[in-house]
């Protein structure tokens, strides 16, 4: 269960990661 705890922590983190990235392409694309 802990290995589970890990990955599912790690894939909060790739989704907020995901959720940052795609802002700053959104603010990119709006500056042009």
């Amino acid at each position: 269960h802990r290995v589970n705890a890990k990955v599912h922590n790690i894939e909060k983190i790739l989704d907020g990661n995901l959720d940052i990235l795609l802002e700053k392409i959104a603010k990119n694309s709006d500056g042009k």
